[in-house]
């Protein structure tokens, strides 16, 4: 292995560039979560344009979502269901709040989110993975490893 392979590969080794990994990944949605807890009318009001009623409890329900899922990928153990949760909700987020099929001018925008959304659904997975594969390499370290 030659020395900047090496250095490469101590890099990605690193538990700090993990965790820095799963906090990058779920910045979109616990970043979203906070702002929709700062302006209350605001997210309300978004769910309302959306035609979500009642609002105020779809509000609640996304801001948990946004805060809640994150915290679990964030931390570890429970990476998996946080995925899990995110990757459900944004798919459902799609139809509701991107419909780029329908035409239209927000389409192309429509469109470009729902990519967006996509690429995160990956990065979400392979965040769970990784934590999978963390906790993997701990058990087996300690002689007792377990699927």
């Amino acid at each position: 292995m030659n020395p900047i392979e090496a250095a490469i590969n101590k890099i990605l080794d690193a538990r700090a560039l993990s965790l820095i990994a799963r906090i990058l990944v779920t910045f979109d949605f616990w970043w979203t979560g906070f702002g929709r807890i700062i302006d209350w009318p605001a997210s309300v009001a978004y769910m309302d344009s959306q035609g979500l009623h009642p609002a105020p409890v779809f509000s609640l329900a996304v801001t948990i979502t946004q805060i809640v899922a994150p915290l679990m990928i964030i931390w570890g153990p429970l990476a998996w269901m946080g995925a899990g949760w995110l990757v459900t909700f944004a798919v459902l987020a799609i139809p509701i709040a991107n419909p780029f099929w329908e035409g239209g001018p927000d389409a192309a925008r429509q469109m470009h989110t729902a990519v967006i959304i996509f690429t995160m659904i990956g990065g979400l997975i392979l965040a769970s993975i990784v934590r999978r594969y963390e906790a993997r390499d701990a058990a087996g370290s300690l002689g007792n490893a377990k699927e």
